[in-house]
């Protein structure tokens, strides 16, 4: 189970978040001059254009989303040439975000990387540094991005961002299958961090960890009858399932498809209530038992 953490601080549009970075610092001085025939657009109006392309992607269907991300990145890759240092530096930011949107999660990485090294100076480096993980975790390199957390922790000691990594380092713990290691990170999160301890991103990798351990029970009791959210509906219900109460389990699944047709979950649920129903069948009752055989 994965979610991608919403690493934006301030909650920022792309649009908003490359004017931003513009603004920090990375803008050129308007040239003066006589009047002249209209030139090319300037590299913050073309990253500017190209994050609002991004930000109308991001709201299309399945079907149109790829050629629309893949129009806002040539209009990126036009910021990235014609720009300065600076400016470069913004548009690879950018250009990131939408490598990821496409699911080309190495280009990704990669372009998050270089905006980092541009970025030193301003206050978005640790986002770029923080991105580029995630580009990697979503590539399925979960060990190399577990290193990474560490070396950015090491960074960027003062970041914003440190609670976030943090949970991000426990899910990837999870995933490589070290609930060791898990444990040890979320309890360090919610002891430094307490506002944490009440945040369903916790409690769900919480849930999960007692689930792993094989205390589905705890995990069902720490999730509530009502979680938020389809990741946890699924969990409970995987669960309600491993504790035996095969029909609320199969009510669960059944809610995890009819809450989010589109989500990733929705197929597993659905077999999964059909598992439900059938082991209940095949599973004697206590009227069955006590009929000599």
């Amino acid at each position: 189970m994965m979610t991608r953490i919403n690493r934006r601080r301030l909650g920022l549009s792309l649009p908003v978040l490359a004017g931003t970075l513009l603004a920090c610092g990375l803008t050129t001085p308007a040239l003066a001059g006589t009047k002249k025939a209209p030139a090319p657009p300037a590299p913050a109006a073309t990253l500017e254009e190209a994050g609002l392309r991004f930000e109308s992607a991001r709201l299309l269907g399945d079907a149109e989303r790829p050629a629309a991300l893949e129009e806002a990145l040539r209009i990126t890759d036009r910021a990235i040439q014609r720009g300065t240092d600076d400016e470069k530096s913004a548009a690879r930011f950018l250009s990131g975000e939408i490598q990821f949107g496409l699911g080309r999660y190495g280009a990704a990485s990669g372009e998050f990387r270089q905006a980092e090294d541009g970025l030193r100076k301003t206050p978005f480096a640790d986002d770029a540094a923080f991105a580029a993980i995630q580009a990697s975790e979503a590539a399925g390199r979960d060990a190399e991005a577990a290193k990474a957390w560490i070396d950015w922790k090491g960074r960027y000691p003062q970041s914003p961002l440190m609670g976030e990594a943090g949970l991000a380092q426990a899910w990837n713990a999870l995933r490589r299958g070290d609930p060791t290691t898990a444990s040890k990170t979320l309890a360090s999160l919610t002891a430094e961090r307490s506002w944490y301890a009440t945040d369903p991103r916790v409690v769900l990798a919480q849930a999960t960890l007692l689930y792993e351990r094989g205390n589905p029970a705890e995990a069902v009791a720490l999730l509530g009858p009502k979680p938020s959210g389809t990741a946890a509906i699924y969990l409970r219900a995987l669960c309600l399932l491993g504790s035996g109460s095969l029909l609320r389990a199969a009510a669960a699944f059944q809610d995890v498809a009819d809450r989010d047709p589109e989500s990733s979950l929705r197929d597993f649920a659905i077999l999964a209530k059909a598992d439900a129903f059938f082991a209940r069948r095949e599973r004697p009752t206590s009227r069955d038992r006590s009929i000599p055989r």
